[in-house]
């Protein structure tokens, strides 16, 4: 069940948030291939659907499940994910069918824009990652990968106008360090493919996305660097020193196996971000400390995606590692294995209380979670 965004650093210069997130399969339609239609409420009429992501205007109720529009659409297998834009944060929210305990865009409302993205029956489709950057939908890549490179758990391309082999192999070695860290961390390595794939494609996109089998990073243009000047000699430095830094898009795929409550994915992540710098982390009563500043906690529920909620997401592993240890969060981890929880109230009382034997619940309240959401 692949999801989770991100506010990562993982080795690409994307900026401080580039992000685990995206829209998949978003494009120019590359032929008119009706795959579906959706029947729409009054006003509404009966509209195609085509390969790729159709923009339509719906007429449901005000609150109407994002299910609700799945359901709409014949045949609804083809549904593979719906985006809403919320202009005010300048971010995608996000429902997919396959994984909807992890979307955001649990419901919509009349005249609502939305990208209903629609994908071939006999396709595998794969759960979005909800966006938290800049996302648009974006013309179809110009340039196939020409550059390649391996490492122990990693296959690596890129297109050649992005850098030089030099580039994409600093870069892989950086994810290789970090994915050796994370490893290491959580005592476990999914065995779902031989090696995980990070690909560069240029395709008007400004994110990343994670899955279970590895990383997509979109980037809008063939200006774009691998490695920018500025940031060549500390990245060099990096792996001189087999130093991990950013590891927040490893860290989905090497858990993915795990995933549960979005808040507790980006929060783990985050987590593990924060664990390999020297920001000084560090979480309170009230709040968590990053470096040499107080922050407030966000509320987690509703989960959105910033940089304060996955703070405070990060603050609940912070707490987990105070009382039990790294250990402890590979027992929690290994526990979601088992059966990964669909709420808050199970990834609390079903994993993390059992493995620390700690009711966790009153620290959650902190995040802004209802009684009715942990009892």
């Amino acid at each position: 069940m692949p999801r989770g965004p991100i506010l990562c650093v993982v080795a690409w210069a994307l900026t401080a948030v580039s992000v685990a997130s995206a829209l998949f399969a978003l494009g120019s339609r590359l032929s008119a291939q009706q795959l579906a239609s959706i029947t729409l409420p009054a006003p509404g009429t009966t509209k195609a659907l085509y390969a790729g992501c159709n923009n339509i205007a719906l007429t449901f109720p005000n609150g109407t499940p994002s299910q609700t529009v799945v359901a709409a659409v014949e045949p609804s297998r083809n549904v593979q994910s719906i985006w809403r834009h919320d202009a005010a944060q300048n971010r995608f929210e996000g429902f997919s069918p396959l994984a909807p305990q992890v979307s955001d865009l649990l419901t919509v409302n009349f005249l609502d824009a939305v990208w209903l993205c629609i994908v071939a029956a006999a396709a595998t489709p794969t759960p979005p990652v909800a966006p938290t950057a800049t996302a648009v939908p974006s013309p179809a890549p110009t340039e196939s990968a020409s550059l390649s490179f391996e490492t122990e758990d990693w296959i690596f391309t890129a297109p050649s106008s992005l850098g030089t082999q030099e580039d994409l192999e600093l870069g892989a070695h950086q994810v290789q360090i970090c994915t050796n860290e994370i490893k290491a961390l959580i005592g476990h390595r999914p065995s779902n493919v031989a090696k995980f794939k990070m690909e560069w494609v240029i395709d008007g996109g400004q994110v990343s996305t994670a899955g279970p089998t590895g990383v997509v990073n979109h980037v809008p243009s063939a200006d774009w660097e691998l490695v920018s000047e500025d940031s060549r000699a500390s990245r060099e430095q990096l792996v001189a020193t087999g130093t991990c830094f950013g590891p927040h898009e490893v860290t989905h795929v090497l858990t993915w196996e795990s995933w549960g409550p979005a808040w507790a994915n980006e929060g783990l992540a985050q987590f593990t971000d924060r664990l390999y710098d020297e920001s000084g982390f560090a979480c309170d009563s009230n709040g968590y400390v990053w470096w040499g500043q107080h922050y407030p906690y966000a509320d987690l529920s509703p989960f959105t995606y910033s940089r304060e909620t996955y703070h405070t997401a990060a603050c609940f592993w912070w707490e987990i590692q105070g009382i039990g240890g790294n250990s402890a969060i590979r027992e929690v981890l290994a526990s979601m294995r088992s059966g990964p929880p669909e709420s808050t109230k199970a990834f609390i009382v079903d994993h993390v209380n059992v493995v620390l034997g700690v009711d966790m619940r009153p620290i959650a309240k902190r995040y802004g979670f209802s009684v009715s959401e942990l009892y």
